[in-house]
């Protein structure tokens, strides 16, 4: 698929050290070393995949404070599970199209959160997807082909992981991300942006 100056699935299908997927920010994305950005970040073409910064529309002093607009709890069981030190939010990802929010837990579960309104973040337990079982290493969301990709490793360390491919929740009619396949990948299977 063709994602914006990326290409997540051959990412996932390779293992690597670390991977940032993104964030949503009041309905922002932002995500590094890829063709959307925010502020002063170059974005589509001209950023050609690479980070650029500019500081000249940049205030002197800097950031000065922070107002929170908005706060979500997820279960870490895909239901009604919520706890401290559970992992409920151990990576995501952010459909900027369709406006949902994506989090893996770290028992097996995707979490899906409506974030068309930034002040009022809904989760979404009808469209979670139960993975519980398996250990989920990554996510990954490409907006313009629709598709959420879920990479998970074996239960040892050595083993071939797998990722799974699903479609992404659409605004205009919300149900449960379908499964499409699975694709065996090396051991540890991430995304990475390298």
């Amino acid at each position: 698929p063709d994602c914006p100056g990326r290409d997540p699935a051959r990412r996932l299908l390779r293992p690597a050290s670390s991977g940032l997927l993104g964030m949503a920010a009041l309905g922002i994305v932002r995500v590094l070393a890829s063709a959307t950005a925010i502020g002063g970040l170059a974005t589509g073409a001209a950023a050609a995949g690479a980070l650029t910064f500019s500081t000249a529309s940049a205030p002197a002093e800097g950031p000065t404070g922070f107002t929170m607009a908005s706060r979500v709890f997820l279960p870490y069981n895909g239901n009604d599970g919520y706890a401290f030190g559970m992992g409920a939010n151990e990576k995501s990802a952010f459909d900027g199209v369709e406006k949902y929010y994506y989090a893996i837990s770290e028992q097996g579960y995707v979490n899906v959160v409506d974030w068309s309104d930034a002040a009022n973040p809904e989760v979404k337990p009808a469209l979670t997807i139960d993975l519980a079982g398996l250990k989920l290493t990554d996510i990954s969301v490409c907006p313009s082909t629709g598709m959420l990709f879920v990479a998970h490793g074996a239960s040892d360390t050595v083993s071939n992981g797998r990722v799974k491919m699903y479609s992404t929740v659409k605004r205009d009619s919300p149900a449960a991300p379908a499964f499409q396949k699975e694709v065996t990948t090396g051991a540890a299977a991430r995304h990475d942006f390298a």
